[in-house]
């Protein structure tokens, strides 16, 4: 099931030079994300900021599409923004840096941020800060675009726990405390309590898990 609408590949050979678990963790997530679909989303121009990025696969996607956008990539964990930065060497609209999701010093500076398979990550006490992270850094009326998992359809719900399971726990591709997926509704409305205007779409098509996209933005 391959996302459609882009050059996946000339992204993917982007990663040859990663360890393999990086490569196979990218290669797997873009054939399983409606990608294309996504960058769709964001605006064409101006300073986008993918918070939690991972391996930089949706930064690399947003920049390379859009030579308008300047593209910020956060995360976490070192050996992800290794590979992310190998893979976005020479574009000049693209960087990454190691940091703390749950504070940033760059109050207003973004039309856009994207949480892009991140909240589920955490329970409700640190989504919450994440969200005011991306509450603040976001530009009044800017947009907010989440991707998350939810409960049903449930048999896509079931392939997603699955999925985490052996991401978790076998192949150790994320570190997390757990997996914590809340229905559709149980998401919009703790957006809304941060702050966000919410419009939430259906978001699975052609792809295995229950994905929702929330469009948010800031009043």
């Amino acid at each position: 099931m391959p996302s459609t609408g882009g050059d996946s590949s000339s992204i993917l050979s982007r990663y040859r030079g990663c360890p393999w678990r990086e490569r196979l963790h990218v290669g797997f997530r873009c054939r399983m994300m409606n990608l294309w679909p996504l960058v769709r989303e964001v605006p064409g121009s101006g300073p986008v900021l993918d918070l939690g990025c991972g391996q930089g696969l949706v930064a690399l996607a947003l920049a390379m599409a859009a030579p308008g956008r300047q593209v910020v990539g956060i995360e976490r964990e070192a050996r992800k923004v290794s590979a992310a930065r190998m893979a976005g060497e020479g574009l000049a609209n693209l960087s990454f840096r190691a940091g703390d999701i749950f504070e940033l010093d760059d109050e207003g500076r973004f039309d856009a941020v994207l949480l892009v398979d991140v909240l589920y990550l955490w329970e409700e006490p640190h989504k919450r800060r994440i969200l005011r992270t991306a509450h603040r850094a976001l530009r009044k009326g800017g947009l907010l675009l989440v991707q998350e998992v939810v409960t049903r359809p449930r048999l896509k719900y079931a392939v997603a726990l699955l999925q985490e399971w052996l991401a978790l726990r076998v192949l150790r591709t994320t570190s997390s405390g757990g997996v914590n997926y809340v229905s559709r509704e149980e998401n919009e409305s703790l957006l809304r309590s941060c702050g966000f205007e919410v419009e939430s779409v259906p978001f699975h098509r052609r792809v295995p898990y229950a994905h929702f996209l929330f469009r948010c933005r800031k009043a």
